[in-house]
């Protein structure tokens, strides 16, 4: 059985972080189930790492007959030959499992949910199924993207929505559907990696940057250099060291060039290729401030102490659901953040905190329990 894992990356680490958590669960699925990637994500040796098959079609939003050419070149190949490679067509696909993360919105226009709407419905008539695994969505204000998502949620067969702002942009265009089901990011159950090249960087503040904050124009780099320096500035009054962490090196690292000669780039900065060891990093921090949404999951689901910045309302509800609303970074004064590092750094108040944190995972836990048996009970049908 061919499964598509469409959504995963192999050079932003939370694409990645999902795809590796994914992969281990596969006991959960028939023996003879071969996952596969299409072929513009990440090379065939990516791929092939994860012992993953190398699906003849390209999810690029702007070449579609690219696609459609590979897809027919490979096609002329005996299936003997093909399959002794790993390479599968898409007319081969039994099974999709969406891990995109946050696609399917206006923030993004309109032609990555048409595409994968006109691709859904492909697959549907060729009697493949579909699972929309947990993911943010909307808002869905553009005519064209709405008119897409809702084919996409007539294409699955279980849509998983991972917070509450997303789950009410879905409902309120297609519907209290039985197949729309909340559940929160399935990374959870993944531990992190030591490597003793990073001691140094233990009971540190991390700081993980995101260069979609000016992209999406969230904020401008004077206000973000402020915000940096603010946090320098504490760190430096109570003797502690921050370092920065890239999530996403070539657009981050773009980013943090920059910024040189504006904040203080004496700071450590780490870049790790393996996720599972920089989800050990940020484990290991006292602090963690993050504009990346994965960053914020690693650590809170390792119980560590976050602040937020972030351009989209993934963040803000995040944050809610962990009744840490108040570390929600909106105004980028430097005497919030001051406050809110005031109270991270005051050892009570960051039990209080941690304890919090720990019970909305116990939670998370239950509930993604009960994602994995909903997934396999439809999948097993």
């Amino acid at each position: 059985m061919v499964i598509e894992i469409k959504g995963a990356a192999f050079v932003n680490k939370g694409a990645q972080l999902m795809l590796k958590a994914l992969i281990t669960k596969r006991e959960l699925f028939s023996d003879d189930s071969i996952f596969v990637m299409h072929m513009m994500s990440g090379s065939f040796s990516d791929r092939n790492s994860y012992r993953l098959g190398h699906l003849a079609w390209l999810h690029t939003w702007n070449y579609l007959p690219a696609a459609t050419l590979t897809d027919t070149f490979f096609s002329y190949f005996p299936r003997k030959l093909r399959k002794k490679y790993n390479i599968w067509l898409k007319n081969e696909v039994k099974w999709v499992l969406d891990i995109s993360g946050f696609i399917y919105s206006d923030d993004f226009g309109s032609k990555p949910s048409s595409r994968m709407a006109d691709y859904y419905r492909q697959l549907r008539k060729a009697g493949a199924r579909i699972i929309i695994m947990p993911q943010a969505m909307g808002p869905f204000e553009k005519p064209n993207v709405r008119e897409s998502v809702l084919k996409i949620i007539d294409a699955a067969e279980l849509i998983f929505i991972r917070d509450d702002i997303s789950f009410g942009h879905v409902t309120e265009l297609a519907g209290h559907l039985e197949k729309i089901i909340y559940a929160p990011d399935f990374t959870l159950s993944l531990m992190g990696k030591e490597n003793e090249k990073y001691n140094d960087l233990k009971d540190r503040v991390c700081i993980i940057p995101n260069e979609k904050l000016f992209r999406s124009h969230t904020i401008d780099k004077n206000k973000y250099i402020g915000l940096i320096n603010s946090i320098i500035l504490f760190c430096s009054k109570k003797k502690a060291r921050p370092f920065l962490l890239l999530h996403e090196y070539n657009k981050d690292n773009s980013l943090l060039e920059s910024l040189k000669g504006k904040i203080d780039m004496s700071l450590d900065i780490i870049s790790e290729s393996d996720p599972l060891v920089l989800k050990g990093i940020i484990g290991s921090s006292k602090l963690v401030i993050s504009s990346r949404y994965h960053g914020l999951i690693n650590a809170l689901y390792q119980s560590v102490p976050v602040i937020a910045t972030g351009w989209s309302h993934k963040y803000e509800a995040l944050m809610n659901e962990y009744d840490l609303g108040d570390y929600m970074i909106s105004d980028y004064d430097p005497r919030s953040i001051s406050h809110m590092m005031t109270d991270l750094f005051d050892t009570i108040m960051s039990d209080t905190i941690t304890k919090r944190i720990s019970l909305e995972n116990a939670r998370r836990e239950k509930r993604l329990n009960e994602m994995w048996k909903q997934i396999t009970t439809v999948m097993q049908t």
